[in-house]
């Protein structure tokens, strides 16, 4: 669990700094990336994966550490997992985590306790969402 692991990592640093989460799209306008430096061109804070890969460390453009980040964490975690951490749209964050849950055999009562699915994101609800979702699949 990798990838994972850092965007865990990442966002125990956002909540540490008490930084703003923004889960809205993290690229509205490619062309305008200042490609060394931020992934902040659509306005916002960051997101899950503007965080991690913020934190990631490698030397590739940010979209393409983003573009990299998504794709490990499906291949660690499934596309509706990982749609469920990184989505920008809370209904299909839930939708996805659901979908999971169901054809994982994993109850889905505990989603309605997670605010990172249910509500405007903050943080420390990401970070919880995430932590509990690396908690399960340790499980299983």
């Amino acid at each position: 669990m990798k990838t994972l692991n850092l965007l865990i990592e990442a966002m125990t640093e956002v909540v540490e700094l008490n930084k703003k989460l923004e889960m809205g799209s993290f690229f509205e306008i490619e062309d305008n990336l200042d490609t060394s430096t931020t992934i902040h061109s659509c306005g916002t804070a960051a997101c899950v994966l503007g965080y991690g890969a913020l934190l990631s460390g490698t030397t590739n453009t940010m979209e393409e550490k983003a573009d990299t980040l998504w794709d490990e964490l499906y291949a660690e975690i499934g596309k509706l997992l990982g749609d469920s951490i990184v989505s920008p749209a809370k209904w299909q964050r839930l939708g996805d985590a659901k979908e999971y849950c169901l054809l994982h055999g994993w109850p889905t009562d505990w989603l309605q306790e997670q605010k990172h699915l249910t509500t405007s994101s903050t943080s420390q609800d990401a970070l919880d969402y995430m932590l509990e979702v690396k908690k399960r699949l340790q499980n299983s």
